[in-house]
């Protein structure tokens, strides 16, 4: 089942996504009023759910269905006001992720997690030289501008989903007991350390970028 589980998630992703919007966008459900959280809701869980029960990648396979998704019908009206919902219930699961986050941190300085001049090393180095790197090289082909895409791999993202690989590369066994709390100690140093620094940097990066009318 393993064998073929590494690559499940985009054939999940694709034909949930597909499906999905068939559904969506079929001339009967034009004329119906449909709830933009269960779409939200449906596309996310039937797509983990399908993934996981091949032994492939939920997290993924999640990304992969809204993406299918998202390129059918892609100019209809419907798109904006899902992007809307979406938005906003990204942001309240966020903030509850992040509390979540908050006392996972507090109970492990209380646990007295050991916190040396190499765990910090390691962990300013992938946020401030491998991620912005890795970020930068990424947008290389993009008809972009060296200012807008400094700033884009500067903030990248906060990397709460790292929690999720982590947790992946965990349960499979690949790290022991002792790899496994430095592993977290650098992943949670790194999130804390973005959403710290790039909440305060954000503002003047994002004027660096050019300003395009639309």
């Amino acid at each position: 089942m393993m064998s073929y589980g590494n690559w499940c998630w985009l054939v999940v992703g694709i034909v949930v996504g597909k499906i999905m919007a068939k559904l969506v966008f079929s001339k009967y459900s034009q004329n119906t009023t449909i709830s933009q959280g269960y779409v939200v809701i449906a596309l996310t869980l039937v797509a983990y759910g399908l993934a996981e029960f091949v032994h492939s990648y939920g997290f993924i396979a999640v990304f992969i269905a809204a993406f299918a998704f998202r390129r059918s019908e892609h100019e209809h009206s419907y798109h904006h006001k899902l992007h809307d919902f979406a938005e906003q219930s990204e942001g309240l699961l966020m903030s509850l992720v992040l509390v979540t986050f908050g006392m996972f941190l507090g109970q492990g300085l209380q646990s007295g997690v050991e916190l040396t001049w190499r765990v910090y090393i390691v962990s300013f180095t992938f946020l401030l030289l491998i991620r912005p790197i890795g970020g930068f090289i990424a947008l290389s082909g993009l008809n972009m501008a060296h200012t807008e895409k400094y700033a884009i791999s500067a903030l990248g993202i906060r990397g709460i989903g790292t929690l999720y690989y982590l947790s992946y590369a965990l349960n499979q066994g690949f790290f022991g007991d002792e790899d496994a709390l430095k592993l977290w100690v650098v992943c949670s140093i790194v999130i804390l350390a973005s959403i710290f620094i790039h909440g305060l940097s954000a503002t003047k990066l994002l004027k660096m970028t050019p300003n395009k009318s639309h």
